[in-house]
């Protein structure tokens, strides 16, 4: 088992309304170690490590919450020797204003004693829903991501100025639900104290104090389950703060020394360091915890995981994948998703460790061809390309269920604000998000929306506050991509066609840039999807490998067109995408 803080025990009251409880730290090599507390005005008091070379120290608690820290002296290279003071790395809620002795304020973890039980906050949150719910299965996901403290309190919400916490996100839910979302994935919640994205965690197993407590994040959860929303977590798992605990107390024991590639997030979990003596991986037991105490904790019913192809390690891939999925299999829906960089269809492909993986591929390929300027080394005009973009199988994908697919995400420049960027304003620009909306909701894999993406909020990308603009929503302009993404997303949900792993291309003009493709099941489900990648009107667009004779809807337009001896003949003006169901289907 990962070695983690254990969980605090029920004890019986004893005399003088104080209760008995263990305080533990895991730091086998550190040679002293202390233990400070709010119930006795920061008094140090010595911990004994054990056999088993883990610190202990008992107190006498009274009723109340309090807020403890420990002192070690560290082994960390840039510390060596030094008593080094830190909250709990094991810690289930962080309070940062917490006012320790000499009157400053640093992080502190959090424990709770009531009636002679001594809990940690969100201990007692009684969970409402989620057996009596019908959650999507992963065939039906279609994701929203959203930063928690940007999808409320921007321009036109009510909140405006505020937001930002996890309740105002909770009185949002029914506008995703009548979206058409399925799973909201959650941006990193961890505790981070400084890092507002959250890609830079300090405490793996405490949420982000800013958005609310324990109890909030839950009820965030349950609020969603109620609705039939799936929960996906973004977790980082490559590094850490470099102000997280365990460097302060022993650097090497978790991390590598140095990290060995371009990107210096933090220090690096060393997941190939083996201890001999305590018999385990201590990054791993320290990191697969944490990944079990969310998924059970906080019922979440799936994990992203950031930077996988900085990370390199499959083997732990795989232990973190199962260590989620033992505790689901059979109860609940799931799925483990990774950001795996460039891509590589291995990590889901041949006994891969990750159930899904992210598909830029798409998200490049449609900057460059929507704007028709080379994009983060894609060629606009490249045919090859944009096949490859629309099927994930010629990357080296073999199903629908492997990929997640996106035009906009927290790591790229919002596609609306890069369209009006490149000079095209108005209609231009909506007909070309309108096309790659089409192209992505129809496509080859789960869809996945940035928040505010289905009006066009117009944002540029900053790491930091930056709340989405719900005015943009109720602009004509707005309000009507809306519905496009909303009319999608409910096509999506009513043909089984479009979440499965089928796809032909049965039409290809690559001088003209048009392309048709069809999307089936055996059950005679039959959606076929024309698009004009081009600002160019295409008159006398013939079909000859039309599947079906017969009257043919079109889910945009409201048209229906006749299909006669194996064809179909229409017209597409600039950008423009059909999407054809047989009528009466």
């Amino acid at each position: 088992m990962p070695p983690i803080k254990s969980k605090a025990i029920e004890t019986a009251p004893i005399p003088q309304s104080a209760t008995e409880f263990t305080f533990t730290l895991l730091a086998p090599y550190n040679e002293e170690a202390r233990l400070l507390g709010s119930w006795d005005n920061w008094q140090e008091h010595a911990m004994e490590k054990g056999d088993d070379h883990i610190f202990r120290v008992t107190m006498m608690l009274p009723e109340g919450t309090h807020r403890y820290r420990f002192r070690v002296v560290s082994r960390s290279w840039f510390f060596p020797g030094e008593w080094r003071e830190m909250a709990d790395p094991w810690a289930r809620d962080i309070q940062h204003s917490a006012t320790v002795a000499g009157g400053e304020e640093r992080d502190c973890a959090v424990i709770i004693v009531k009636d002679g039980a001594i809990f940690y906050p969100g201990d007692r949150y009684e969970w409402q829903h989620e057996a009596d719910t019908q959650l999507a299965q992963n065939s039906e996901l279609v994701i929203y991501e959203m930063n928690i403290g940007d999808f409320t309190g921007g321009e036109g919400d009510p909140r405006k100025g505020g937001g930002g916490r996890y309740a105002d996100v909770a009185t949002k839910l029914d506008y995703l639900v009548d979206l058409g979302i399925t799973a909201v994935e959650l941006m990193p919640v961890e505790e981070t104290v400084s890092d507002y994205w959250g890609y830079l965690p300090r405490y793996f197993y405490a949420p982000e104090s800013r958005y609310g407590n324990p109890d909030d994040l839950k009820q965030l959860i349950d609020a969603c389950h109620m609705r039939g929303l799936r929960v996906i977590l973004d977790k980082v798992a490559n590094h850490a703060s470099s102000e997280c605990p365990l460097a302060h107390i022993d650097h090497d024991y978790w991390f590598h020394h140095d990290n060995a590639d371009d990107f210096q997030y933090g220090p690096k979990f060393n997941y190939e360091a083996y201890d001999e003596e305590m018999q385990q991986y201590p990054a791993r037991s320290y990191v697969l915890g944490s990944l079990q105490h969310w998924t059970e904790e906080y019922h979440v019913d799936g994990i992203r995981f950031d930077a996988t192809r900085i990370l390199n390690n499959w083997d732990f891939l795989r232990d973190a994948n199962d260590a989620v999925w033992n505790k689901v299999r059979g109860i609940k829906p799931f799925i483990t998703i990774a950001e795996h960089l460039p891509i590589n269809p291995n990590i889901v492909e041949h006994d891969g460790p990750m159930d899904a993986a992210w598909y830029v591929t798409f998200t490049h390929q449609m900057k460059a061809t929507l704007t028709g300027q080379p994009a983060d080394g894609r060629d606009p005009a490249n045919w090859e390309g944009i096949m490859e973009a629309l099927d994930p199988r010629r990357a080296g994908f073999t199903s629908a269920q492997h990929i997640v697919r996106y035009l906009n995400s927290h790591d790229e420049e919002r596609l609306i604000h890069y369209i009006h960027a490149m000079g095209f304003e108005g209609e231009d620009a909506l007909r070309r998000i309108r096309l790659g909306a089409t192209l992505l909701i129809t496509g080859y894999g789960f869809p996945m929306l940035y928040a505010g993406e289905e009006w066009g909020a117009d944002l540029e990308r900053v790491i930091g506050e930056n709340k989405i603009p719900w005015a943009q929503l109720e602009s004509p302009e707005g309000s009507g991509l809306h519905a496009h993404y909303r009319a999608l997303i409910a096509l999506r949900r009513e043909h089984d066609a479009l979440r499965s792993d089928t796809l032909d291309f049965i039409h290809e003009e690559p001088e003209r840039t048009v392309v048709a493709y069809h999307r089936w099941t055996d059950g005679g489900d039959n959606v076929i999807v024309l698009a004009n990648i081009s600002g160019e009107d295409r008159g006398g667009v013939e079909i000859p490998a039309w599947p079906e004779d017969g009257d043919w809807h079109d889910a945009l337009t409201g048209d229906t067109i006749a299909a006669t001896g194996g064809k179909l003949d229409t017209t597409l003006g600039p950008w423009q995408s059909r999407v054809f169901v047989k009528a009466g289907a």
